[in-house]
């Protein structure tokens, strides 16, 4: 095949388009008004969203709890029973079409390890009310309060312990001191063992006091913004999608239209020939 031969195949099929996009310009012109208009609605229902972000830790309960509870949340949102939402939100039934969505996540490599939840809202008003609901929701859980109360036992079991312990080693001590009232006082190993004990009672102890059972999630931050959806992105996004769509459509009745032609002409040029 020559290069002459090339230039005119490809001019013939760009001819070929330009037929096929006048033929059919109407239809794919209208599919690119439908297109470009659903993703107008689009960004009308949702510019007024508004994103808060709650983060947060907790010493009582794990993240995977806190998640998998939200996700309870998730799904009375997605399968709209607005009763039961409202019912553990504590708000009211119409209050729950407020609110849109709701996600949480681990983020990971913090100490304490945080955790992330997401809601979004389409009324500022109600943003305090629906992070208080969630909240108290997860907080006054009954598996997570039986938790948070058998986690906090263990540790004060743990402290009863390491007070028993030490309380041994000081009487170890002291009748160490006693036996050796008239030596240099040295490090030995009750000492060093005592040192010890007391560093990780400390620690239980702050860990004790920290699972407070009336608020067991501790805020780390909290932020709320507008969802800023800009028309053009919308605009630009579904109108090459719906040219995209129209082309498809086009195509396919072309297609459907010349089958059809070539099925009737063989089947004349077969009646002619009998």
């Amino acid at each position: 095949m020559t290069q002459n031969s090339k230039d005119i195949d490809l001019f013939d099929l760009f001819v070929r388009f330009i037929l096929f996009i006048r033929k059919r310009f109407l239809i794919i012109l209208l599919v690119c008004i439908l297109g470009t208009s659903l993703g107008f609605v689009r960004f009308l229902l949702t510019s007024n969203e508004i994103k808060s972000t709650f983060i947060g830790y907790s010493y009582a309960i794990s993240n995977e709890i806190i998640i998998e509870t939200v996700k309870n949340i998730k799904q009375d949102i997605s399968t709209g029973n607005k009763n039961l939402l409202a019912q553990k939100l504590d708000i009211l039934v119409e209050e729950t079409d407020k609110l849109k969505n709701i996600e949480a996540y681990t983020i990971n490599n913090t100490k304490p390890l945080l955790f992330k939840i997401i809601f979004i809202s389409n009324d500022s008003l109600f943003i305090e009310k629906f992070k208080t609901g969630i909240l108290k929701f997860i907080n006054n859980h009954n598996y997570i309060k039986a938790q948070s109360a058998h986690l906090k036992n263990q540790k004060h079991q743990m402290l009863v312990e390491l007070t028993r312990k030490l309380h041994e080693l000081d009487s170890l001590q002291k009748l160490q001191l006693k036996e050796n009232s008239n030596k240099l006082l040295t490090v030995n190993s009750y000492y060093t063992e005592y040192i010890d004990l007391f560093e990780k009672k400390i620690n239980l102890e702050n860990e004790y006091n920290s699972i407070d059972e009336s608020n067991l999630i501790k805020e780390y931050y909290f932020n709320s913004e507008n969802i800023l959806s800009s028309s053009l992105k919308y605009l630009l996004m579904y109108f090459f999608l719906s040219l995209i769509a129209g082309f498809i459509i086009a195509f396919c009745i072309e297609l459907g239209v010349n089958t059809r032609n070539y099925v009737r002409a063989n089947t004349f040029s077969k009646g002619n020939a009998s």
